[in-house]
């Protein structure tokens, strides 16, 4: 269903691609994203040096997309891996 992505985005002082800072109670993605995943593309379009802002614009431009794509990165020990989580049409919660 269309509605908020429901995800804050975080720009690190040290640089790098922004970060899920917090997910809203109401996020419909809750289930797929964590805490401090990077997000690196959206819709194939590289974000990777995008401020947060500037990846929040993206996302809430494309609101009226069916379904967006958000391609992210999630550090767990020593491992990284990157996957797609597809959120749903709507304006990205901030």
């Amino acid at each position: 269903p269309a509605g908020k992505v429901g995800i804050v985005v975080e720009t690190p002082s040290a640089g790098g691609p922004s970060f899920i800072r917090s997910i809203k109670d109401t996020c419909p993605i809750v289930d797929q994203v964590r805490l401090g995943d990077k997000i690196i593309a959206v819709d194939d379009e590289d974000v990777r040096e995008l401020t947060a802002p500037d990846v929040t614009r993206l996302l809430s431009s494309k609101s009226g997309n069916p379904k967006r794509k958000i391609s992210v990165l999630r550090r767990a020990g020593s491992n990284t891996s990157a996957f797609d989580v597809i959120a749903p049409a709507g304006k990205v919660g901030i």
